[in-house]
């Protein structure tokens, strides 16, 4: 009788461990779906402070920086941000060290260098490094460094540098859900390029009164994402649509904006990358002499060689204006835009449609065109 009474405590002590251990991993998985994601958001900006901060010691400001993406993805149910940098960097500066100095000062902060790639070549070195916090790759950076040319043994004749023209086209994205902010719109009285999101309750009206002031309009088409947590556009095209499909959207898309010169990427992480649904939407393209701008938001896109064998003309965005609704940010970036622009000859920018940014637009271009940049619309850069 004892004996099966201590054996009824014991599993009834079993009983409650059990209980107690599952509650508390369950609840442990709750703390960690709400508080991962924002500790991850603050390790990424603290890597890129660090980054810049390492950058900085050896000369490299924001004006080497060639591309930055900001892309939201998903792993284990947690939603988070990744960062992609891209500089580029004077031959000078000796990877192999900054590769290790990178290493040191990631390790002080609780961060891993999953990979770091250091590629010495004839031309050009490279330097790719992904960084992780916690098993979740959140920052990648890579620096290109192209090695001078070795000087010839006769002194050449002093040629005066010729001035290179600065050309600067603004694309502004995802009109077409109100007509807010038309009227700051008209006051900007500068060439602008309007990307119209299809089939909204205003696509239609924004693109006729943007033709009716002069403006460049194209087609803001929707495709999937990588990160399945964002919501899709009415007509967003999929990866796993067959041609036909594909083809009966982008119809649809193309007819609910008129006047468009050439189209855009909604969104596309994914579809972006595949060649297939790519190469199907460019043969429509070509048919209809219609340009194509990638907005660039995976540097895994397939779009910038695709295009050439296509035939189509082409151009990609150099950097996005607005990711944060900040005026002092998107003048910074603006200005950022005017400096790549003059050392390259050309630049492209996106931002959207939202009145600080429209705002800053309005104060700011003007005093560019006074340094020397000139705005033009998009098409006037694809080639």
């Amino acid at each position: 009788m004892f004996s099966n009474r201590m054996k009824g405590v014991l599993k009834l002590r079993f009983k409650w461990i059990f209980i107690f251990v599952v509650s508390f991993l369950i609840i442990w998985r709750l703390f960690l779906l709400v508080s991962l994601p924002k500790s991850l958001i603050k390790k990424s900006r603290l890597i890129d402070t660090t980054v810049s901060e390492l950058l900085s010691k050896n000369g490299i400001n924001d004006t080497y920086l060639r591309q930055e993406l900001y892309r939201k993805t998903k792993k284990k149910n947690v939603s988070f941000e990744h960062i992609y940098k891209e500089y580029t960097v004077p031959s000078k500066l000796s990877l192999k060290n900054f590769q290790a100095k990178l290493k040191f000062s990631l390790k002080n902060i609780g961060c891993e260098l999953t990979r770091s790639q250091l590629d010495l070549g004839k031309d050009i070195n490279t330097l790719g490094a992904d960084i992780s916090f916690k098993g979740y790759e959140i920052f990648s950076l890579k620096l290109i460094q192209k090695l001078p040319v070795k000087k010839i043994s006769y002194k050449e004749p002093v040629l005066l540098k010729p001035h290179i023209p600065a050309y600067a086209a603004i694309v502004i994205d995802d009109w077409g859900y109100s007509l807010n902010n038309l009227e700051i719109l008209s006051q900007i009285e500068k060439p602008l390029t309007i990307a119209v999101l299809p089939n909204l309750p205003y696509s239609e009206r924004v693109a006729r009164e943007a033709n009716r002031r002069n403006l460049e309009v194209i087609l803001h088409l929707p495709l999937e994402a990588h990160n399945k947590d964002i919501e899709n556009e009415k007509d967003t095209i999929f990866t796993d649509m067959d041609k036909k499909e594909i083809i009966r959207s982008l119809e649809r898309s193309i007819k609910s904006v008129p006047y468009i010169k050439g189209m855009s990427n909604h969104q596309g992480s994914k579809a972006t990358e595949d060649p297939s649904l790519m190469k199907t939407i460019f043969e429509e393209l070509k048919k209809r002499n219609l340009f194509f701008l990638d907005s660039f938001v995976t540097p895994n896109s397939v779009c910038e060689p695709l295009a050439s064998s296509s035939g189509i003309r082409f151009a990609k965005r150099t950097i996005f204006l607005d990711n944060e609704e900040d005026a002092e940010y998107i003048k910074t970036h603006l200005k950022h835009l005017a400096y790549i622009a003059k050392r390259d000859g050309n630049a492209i920018g996106i931002c959207h449609d939202k009145q600080i940014s429209l705002l800053v637009l309005k104060e700011l271009m003007e005093e560019l065109e006074g340094e020397g940049i000139k705005f033009v619309k998009l098409s006037e850069l694809v080639k």
